[in-house]
């Protein structure tokens, strides 16, 4: 069992700054509003060169609201990061000389799965639970479903802030740098596209699938991209405008939601939209990551986040030792416990598909 408590109060793993490279993209996908994968920029935004940054704006996040797809669950499986891997696996097959994994990769897992633990210290109230798989040495991780955070569970008000959320991109994004953005055009939100990024943090090799809201770029890029790591990616995000002078405030939770997405990604600008009681954005300001993490400095550590992350997926490698035809893992997190619980279940859990598993393509 981990101590959430104990860790937080041990100095050993707070000071000290675990090596984390800036992760690289290696890879991308798009997903077309049928849920399908597609190996391809389709689905790539991009952030028009004239939105109005740091001046008065009126965007109604109203306006064609009922044009809006929202998905019914905002937990997603593997399935798609698996079929990049399929596609890819000469990207990150593991050495001649290493018998025992296949793929360089230690963990595999969506950003969403790191950003919950890294926030743990932080957000008592938060639960998770994370259910791992072992498959020929390396360990996939995926968040299970909580009922109230899918979208027919929650009420009004939620559906509303969720879905000007989206609608906020509409107003900045745009399929092509030379045409401006059409917030009359209707909004779904399993229209997507995701990167696949590599790091290490100290001695595991992380692998893992993130969303990016948009890139920045004077004209529209084409398959395949040559150089994946010069791509300027952006963060989208909106908040209540709670500041009457008008000066950047971002709730200090908030905030970490924010800055933990962004460093995985090595993402740098934030494009922020303060908006009023009634959705209306009336305030745009450009932020950047690092200047996030200062201005925060008296509510949360990114160190301690980093330190934890490590910490807990030593933890996560130690307990996961059956493969995933013989036992699935399940580690849980409970609002305001200090503990992580660990347990098997039953092989028949596995949310690694056969299609996978059994794959003939793979050496």
């Amino acid at each position: 069992m981990f101590n959430l408590k104990s860790f937080k109060y041990n100095n050993k793993y707070n000071n000290r700054n675990p090596s984390f490279p800036r992760p690289k993209i290696v890879g991308y996908f798009s997903i077309d509003a049928e849920n399908s994968y597609c190996s391809n920029l389709s689905k790539l935004k991009y952030f028009h060169q004239g939105a109005s940054i740091k001046k008065d704006v009126k965007f109604d996040l109203n306006y064609g609201r009922e044009n809006t797809t929202i998905t019914d669950s905002l937990e997603k499986n593997l399935d798609h990061t698996l079929l990049w891997i399929q596609d890819n696996v000469n990207k990150i097959k593991a050495d001649d000389d290493d018998d025992e994994k296949w793929i360089k990769p230690d963990f595999i897992c969506s950003r969403g799965v790191l950003t919950s633990i890294m926030k743990s210290i932080y957000h008592p109230k938060e639960p998770w639970t994370i259910l791992a798989a072992k498959f020929r040495g390396t360990i996939y991780m995926k968040k299970a479903p909580r009922p109230s955070l899918q979208y027919n569970n929650m009420d009004e008000e939620q559906k509303k802030f969720q879905e000007w959320g989206l609608k906020f991109g509409s107003f900045l994004l745009t399929d092509d740098p030379t045409q401006p953005p059409d917030p009359s055009l209707p909004t779904n939100e399993k229209e997507t596209f995701s990167c696949i990024f590599k790091t290490n943090l100290n001695n595991k090799k992380l692998l893992y699938e993130a969303m990016v809201d948009g890139v920045v770029s004077n004209k529209k890029l084409q398959d395949p991209i040559q150089d994946l790591n010069k791509l300027e990616l952006i963060e989208l995000k909106t908040s209540k405008e709670m500041n009457p002078l008008k000066s950047p405030y971002i709730n200090k939770y908030k905030s970490l939601n924010t800055w933990a997405s962004c460093f995985l990604t090595g993402i740098s600008k934030i494009i922020y939209g303060f908006r009023n009681s009634d959705g209306i954005v009336e305030r745009i300001v450009e932020y950047n990551t690092s200047k996030l993490k200062e201005d925060n400095k008296d509510h949360w550590d990114g160190v301690v986040c980093m330190n934890l992350l490590d910490q807990i997926l030593d933890y996560l490698k130690f307990e996961v030792v059956l493969d995933h035809d013989e036992a699935i893992y399940q580690f849980e997190r409970f609002s305001f416990e200090d503990q992580i619980e660990v347990s098997q279940l039953d092989a028949k859990n596995s949310f690694l598909p056969e299609w996978f598993t059994k794959s003939t393509s793979f050496p």
